[in-house]
Formats: structure tokens, C-alpha cells, sequence
């Protein structure tokens, strides 16, 4: 009888199996079917979120900016300028040789990844002269183009940051295309320097800035913002120390919540931002002093312990251990680049002052070549149409502001725990606070040039410029529209002109002698 059994059974357990299976497949298909729906309207509402004007605009300013900063990149095909300085940086790294500047090393050694990655390859070249041939195209173009790379952003990020304060299309169009023809940027984007870093920075961390002060308090989103808007800062820091302008008022702002639409941010957030920020710088350092194998320029200054390990220092010593003396190293390191900095006392036939700078007085003979007849020069000066309407803004909102101050109340909020808390500025109108914000930016990267003894050049009012350039994208915004958009129409068509008619200053192109003097606007060009 259990024999007979025995089939039916069998039978009966696989037919039991088959339908759980089924079952399970068909609730798998529901789930799936579920799934489809809600990714579909997740999807739905993304793109009904994205505003597409902004990504017409961006794309635009990508391509545009890709083409003027890619165009004939490889010409001229000769040491330009501060090449003399930063192509031997990065040459020295490559050779794993110490080095030492006065500036942090992030800026250079981004520049070594770019050209690793283009197939950089310095040979025995030594850039020790302006106006030099390079050897080759692998020596240096890698290198350039880095510089290029970074500068494809400059007049998207504008454009955003503008639309991040609060601007429309018409004034945030105008701030990117001022920045789009800007011959002094441009230039800078071009050859192996470190400023176009230094501004793509600059501009990620304010425009990071403007979305962490959006984000509701103890949100994920705030977390994420605080750590990216550090890390930022501090990527901009390790460039170049003349960038602390922008952390600066960072930090300040979202301390004090100054003018923020949500809370100031707390003791615990700021740390986690200057945490992220100085790590990035840190690292930097560490893989400066990793890639130094022999000795250099420079190694005299740090601790002998440190140049024991240097192949070819006089107190090298095979059984040298490095990394233990990191915190050593990177402590002296810092401190040499400030006294280093400090002590700098040489004259340069192309320095200016800061006043120069506002008004595009003087600039910088980057390059020039005369040979087979062809006159060409690289020279290094603001689009006049952008600097002058820059200056004329900074001067009329500062009148603004000094007309307004006395408005400003102070209202207090006795309720709240925190001392920071209890008080509230109130403005006489909404876009009054972050003009104060944008302009004591422009003025503080200004500030170490006006007291410095050392000698200047007009590529550090890049900075102060572009906190101009959003100011007036903020001013424009507040005019009546008619006026706005005739405005902006002027300021466009004039930069577009400024930057076609000095164009051959920016890309070397051959002109005779008398058209060359032709493009001579002021008595110190």
C-alpha cells in the first residue's frame, strides 16, 4: 500500500512545488510590474524638475569655452611666461626630484596627472628660458591642455552661481559670457599655469556654498554639502594661499549664518567642512614629499633627517627612513612657504599695482617672436569692456550699500538658545545681503595686494574679478526688465568685440608692427 502510495505522492509534492513556484514568479512579476511604474514617475519627475533653459545655457558655455580654450592650444609651441617656472615644477616631480615653491603643490601635481594621463614626456628639456622651443609636442601640449581642461568650466560655473544667487536667465547669461570673453581668464586656461585651478576652485566652492545654505538642518543633503563645499575650499587653499578670500567668507557666513535662508551651521558641521578641506591639502603634501627621491631645490631648508633620505644630498643615508617625520616635514614645509612668501623683495619690469589692475592700465608681455617677418605676442590684459563695466559696478553697488547701511535693523530673537541665534539682521530689501557678501569678497582678494611689497601681476585680480563679474549679474537682475535686457544686450555685444578685437594677443596670431601698436589702448601696455 505505501508503494502505491508512492507516486501519487511524489506527484502531489512536484505539483505542490510547480505552483509555489509559479506563485513566486507571478508576485516576482508583480513586483516587477510594481517597480516599473513608480521608477517610470520617479523618472517623469526628474526631467519635469530639470529646468532645461539652464542646460541649454550650459551646454552651450561647455562647448564655446571648449573650443576658445582648445583652439591651436599646441602654438606657440615655446616656453610662455610662468611655463619657465611651473613647466621645471612638473618636470622635477616626473624626475622624482625635490622641489620647492612658494605656492602648496595640489596645483602642480595636477598638473603631472594631466600630462601622466596625456602622455607627458619632459626628456631632458629644461624650460630655463622664456621664448625656448619645446622638443616636442609630448613635452608640453598634455600639459596645456590640463590648464584648458579646467578652464572649460569657468563660464558654466558663472552662469550657475549666478542663477544660485538669486539671478534670471538674461543676468546670469551675461555674467558667463563675461567670463566666456575674458582674454586675461582665457590666456591663463591656455599654457601651463596654475590659475585656471585656482579660479575653477574658487567658483565650485562658492556655488557649493550656495546649495549647503539651502539645505534643511541635519538633513543628509547638508551633510553632503558641508563635506564637498570643504573639500573644495580646500583643493582651491592648496593651489594657491592668495585664494583664502573665498573659504574665508565661507566660513564666516555659515558660522555666524549671516543672511542664510536656513540656520547657521553648527560647531560639529564646520569642523567636518575644515576637516575635509584640510585633508585634501594634507595629502597633497604627503605626495609632494612621496615623489621627492633626490635631492633638489630647496631641500637645504628642511630637517636633515629629511634630506638623509634624498639621493644626492650630502647627508644621505641609505637606511634613511622618510615617513615616520611626515607631520616634521609638513609643519617646516608650511612655515618656509610663509617666511618664503613674506621675504620676497625682486622687481619685475611687468609688475602693476592693484589700482592698475581695476581699470586694465598694464598688463604682461607673455610672449613675442618676430621671425620670417611675422610679428606675434601673447599679452596677458583684461577684455577692457569687462573690466571697465566690472569697476563701474563695484562702484555703484558700494554706493548702494553705503547709502542702505543705516537702514539695516538688527531685530532680536530672545526665544532662541544660542547667542548666535538671538539676533537677525533685517535688510531694507532682499538682495542687499548678498551684494555686502559678493563685494567684501572682491575687496578682501584685493586686500593682500594693496599691503604687500613684493611684486604684482595683473592675473591676481582674477579672483576680485570674478566676484565683480557676479556683482554685476546681481545689479542687472534688480533693474527694471526693459533696461535689464538692453543692458545686458550692450555688455555682450561690447565684450564679444573687446575679445575679438584683442584676440590675436591671446592666441599668438601674426600681425605687422603698426598693427600691433594698434592694439596699444593705454601708455603702459
Amino acid at each position: 500500500a505505501m508503494a502505491k502510495l508512492t507516486g501519487p505522492r511524489k506527484r502531489a509534492i512536484k505539483q505542490h512545488r510547480n505552483s509555489r513556484m509559479n506563485s513566486d514568479s507571478d508576485e516576482t512579476a508583480d513586483k516587477s510590474r510594481a517597480r516599473k511604474p513608480v521608477m517610470i514617475a520617479a523618472l517623469t519627475k526628474f526631467l519635469r524638475s530639470v529646468d532645461w533653459v539652464d542646460v541649454t545655457f550650459v551646454v552651450l558655455f561647455l562647448v564655446s569655452s571648449f573650443i576658445s580654450r582648445f583652439y591651436n592650444i599646441a602654438e606657440p609651441a615655446a616656453v610662455v611666461f610662468d611655463e619657465f617656472h611651473f613647466w621645471d615644477f612638473v618636470a622635477m616631480y616626473w624626475r622624482r626630484t625635490h622641489l620647492f615653491d612658494i605656492h602648496p603643490p595640489l596645483g602642480k601635481l595636477v598638473l603631472l596627472l594631466g600630462g601622466y594621463m596625456g602622455g607627458f614626456d619632459p626628456g631632458d628639456f629644461g624650460a630655463d628660458q622664456i621664448g625656448k622651443l619645446y622638443p616636442s609636442p609630448a613635452s608640453f601640449v598634455s600639459l596645456r591642455q590640463t590648464s584648458a581642461f579646467f578652464g572649460i568650466f569657468h563660464p558654466a560655473l558663472t552662469y550657475l552661481t549666478s542663477r544660485a544667487l538669486g539671478c534670471d536667465f538674461v543676468s546670469s547669461l551675461t555674467t558667463g559670457v563675461m567670463i566666456l570673453f575674458e582674454n586675461m581668464i582665457l590666456i591663463e586656461s591656455r599654457f601651463v599655469l596654475v590659475d585656471s585651478q585656482v579660479l575653477f576652485f574658487s567658483q565650485s566652492s562658492l556655488l557649493s556654498a550656495l546649495y549647503l545654505w539651502k539645505q534643511p538642518p541635519k538633513s543628509r543633503s547638508r551633510w553632503v554639502m558641508v563635506l564637498i563645499t570643504g573639500f573644495l575650499a580646500g583643493c582651491a587653499l592648496g593651489i594657491k594661499w592668495t585664494t583664502l578670500a573665498t573659504p574665508g567668507i565661507i566660513t564666516i557666513v555659515s558660522f555666524f549664518g549671516l543672511f542664510l535662508p536656513t540656520s547657521r551651521l553648527s560647531i560639529k558641521e564646520c569642523v567636518a567642512a575644515a576637516a575635509s578641506g584640510l585633508s585634501i591639502y594634507i595629502f597633497a603634501d604627503w605626495v609632494h614629499f612621496a615623489l621627492s627621491v633626490y635631492a633638489g631645490m630647496g631641500d637645504a631648508f628642511l630637517p636633515l633627517h629629511y634630506q638623509a633620505t634624498l639621493i644626492g644630498n650630502k647627508h644621505y643615508d641609505a637606511s634613511a627612513k622618510r615617513k615616520p617625520f611626515f607631520p616634521d616635514l609638513f609643519i617646516t614645509k608650511n612655515v618656509q612657504m610663509y617666511n618664503s612668501n613674506k621675504s620676497i623683495k625682486l622687481r619685475h619690469p611687468w609688475e602693476s599695482k592693484w589700482y592698475e589692475w581695476i581699470l586694465d592700465l598694464r598688463g604682461i608681455l607673455y610672449w613675442s617672436n618676430n621671425a620670417g617677418g611675422k610679428n606675434r605676442r601673447i599679452y596677458l590684459i583684461g577684455n577692457p569692456a569687462v573690466l571697465l563695466v566690472s569697476a563701474g559696478v563695484v562702484v555703484c553697488v558700494m554706493l548702494i550699500v553705503l547709502y542702505n547701511v543705516n537702514r539695516v535693523r538688527l531685530r532680536q530673537k530672545p526665544k532662541e538658545k544660542h547667542p548666535l541665534d538671538q539676533y537677525k539682521i533685517e535688510l531694507p530689501f532682499d538682495w542687499l545681503g548678498p551684494a555686502m557678501i559678493l563685494l567684501l569678497t572682491y575687496w578682501l582678494n584685493l586686500l593682500p595686494f594693496i599691503f604687500v611689497q613684493r611684486a604684482a601681476f595683473i592675473y591676481h585680480y582674477i579672483p576680485g574679478l570674478y566676484y565683480a563679474i557676479l556683482l554685476t549679474g546681481l545689479l542687472m537682475n534688480n533693474l527694471p526688465r526693459a533696461v535689464k535686457i538692453n543692458l545686458s544686450a550692450v555688455v555682450i555685444v561690447s565684450t564679444a568685440f573687446c575679445f575679438y578685437r584683442w584676440s590675436p594677443w591671446v592666441y599668438g596670431l601674426p600681425l605687422t608692427a603698426d598693427g600691433q601698436k594698434s592694439l596699444e589702448l593705454f601708455h603702459r601696455w
